[in-house]
């Protein structure tokens, strides 16, 4: 198992390669797993349950992996159409974790801008299962330009935190 700060780094290296383009992000979600044959038969089977061709993408990707040692970040896309359909997919994603014993999860929205309430910048989101967050904002040319260390306890940080470890 890596350490929080390796699943931050990773996944902002992964968000500049498909999910970050310049001037609008895909919005995603990405649960960090060590995973087996069998974790993985469960974690299909569960998205299949909800979007039978999104399951069978990420059976193709699994092979992409070396699942005896690294970590695998398991996508989600994270735009949503109404309240229900963001719910429904928060419980999608506890049950990945809980299935998976995900170690963290990270996800890249867009957030606030520290320097102007009306604008927004793309974010990136990581929290652990031992309690640990941080969080980074940076500007369109993905720059960092704010980049904080949390622990899950902190009010300042609720609001941002999925119901995956809690």
């Amino acid at each position: 198992m890596a350490s929080c700060k390796n699943y931050h780094e990773a996944a902002i290296e992964g968000a500049n390669d498909g999910i970050f383009h310049g001037d609008h992000i895909h919005p995603t979600v990405m649960i960090w797993a060590s995973l087996n044959d069998e974790k993985m038969k469960k974690l299909v089977e569960k998205v299949a349950e909800y979007d039978a061709d999104y399951a069978d993408d990420l059976k193709e990707m699994f092979g992409e992996y070396d699942s005896d040692v690294e970590d695998i970040p398991i996508p989600f896309p994270f735009s949503f159409g109404s309240e229900k359909e963001f719910e429904d997919a928060e419980v999608l994603l506890k049950e990945v974790a809980d299935i998976t014993e995900a170690n963290a999860y990270s996800f890249i929205v867009e957030a606030m801008s520290v320097d102007d309430e009306e604008d927004t910048v793309p974010s990136l989101f990581t929290e652990c299962r031992e309690g640990k967050i941080f969080l980074t904002l940076f500007d369109w040319e993905y720059n960092k330009v704010d980049e904080e260390e949390y622990e899950s306890s902190d009010e300042d940080i609720q609001s941002f935190r999925l119901k995956i470890f809690k």
